[in-house]
């Protein structure tokens, strides 16, 4: 029975034009190599898409019209932006103003008072006496006067003070490269499963054509089952097999299955 399963799969895969990536030994062709042992088993069910690159679904990516660039000098850097705080006041004490200041001319004022009387006039001891008294007053309540308008100045002095503070506040937990590499991550491993599951559904239709084809050949008398026309018609039930798994599987598209199907028949069974 062996014999006539590989017969089967040889007539299909001749039928849809097949090119064994091996030679007659079983050994891989130098030019099939460097290609990865599921592109060599889509390609040896007949069946090969190339790897797409990932699909850009974010509008950062477009260059049309609303497109963004970010700077990728700042990718491994969170977006941030800075508040800055802005504190001032200003007091004043006291209750006099500069209009209530004190005479410190007294002294000054006396004097210009006094009449020369020549240099013949001669005071008497009691008289200097009395006008130097009247000097030392005054001169004091000069400097007493200075003294009080100085506390009054200081009184009505005001205070002001100013000081500013800056927070920083940081968006988001991931930065643009990162967001980036989890995309290309994401996109490789839809790819292997996307692979992974056509492998599956070629697997499955290669198991389904062989075991509907010989299945259709046991029911027959021995005498026939090598006959051509047999193994040409079990041939045929193994291919629609075939197709239908395919279609099932949702693992290829009708177009990539029509061009699957032996003459270009559009199988939708």
């Amino acid at each position: 029975m062996h014999g006539k399963e590989k017969r089967i799969i040889n007539l299909k895969t001749k039928t849809m034009g097949y090119k064994s990536p091996y030679n007659k030994v079983g050994q891989l062709k130098p030019e099939m190599k460097n290609q990865s042992k599921s592109s060599i088993a889509m390609k040896d069910s007949g069946i090969y898409m190339q790897d797409q690159s990932p699909l850009s679904m974010s509008p950062l990516n477009s260059h049309g019209a609303g497109g963004t660039h970010p700077d990728p000098k700042k990718g491994d850097k969170l977006p941030s932006y800075n508040t800055t705080t802005y504190n001032a006041s200003a007091s004043g004490s006291g209750g006099g103003s500069s209009s209530q200041n004190l005479s410190t001319s007294n002294l000054s004022n006396y004097q210009s008072t006094l009449i020369d009387k020549g240099s013949g006039f001669k005071p008497t001891p009691e008289q200097t006496a009395k006008a130097n008294a009247e000097v030392k007053r005054l001169k004091a309540l000069d400097t007493s006067n200075a003294a009080a308008n100085a506390a009054s100045s200081s009184n009505l002095s005001q205070s002001n003070s100013e000081s500013t503070s800056t927070r920083t506040t940081t968006l988001g937990d991931q930065t643009l490269n990162q967001i980036k590499k989890g995309g290309e991550i994401k996109a490789q491993n839809r790819r292997n499963r996307i692979n992974a599951e056509r492998e599956y559904a070629v697997n499955r239709a290669y198991s389904d054509s062989v075991n509907v084809a010989n299945k259709f050949l046991n029911k027959l008398p021995t005498r026939l089952q090598n006959n051509p026309k047999a193994l040409k018609a079990a041939q045929g039930k193994g291919n629609l097999a075939a197709m239908r798994t395919l279609t099932g599987s949702d693992a290829f598209s009708q177009q990539e299955i029509k061009k699957m199907t032996p003459r270009g028949q559009n199988f939708k069974g």
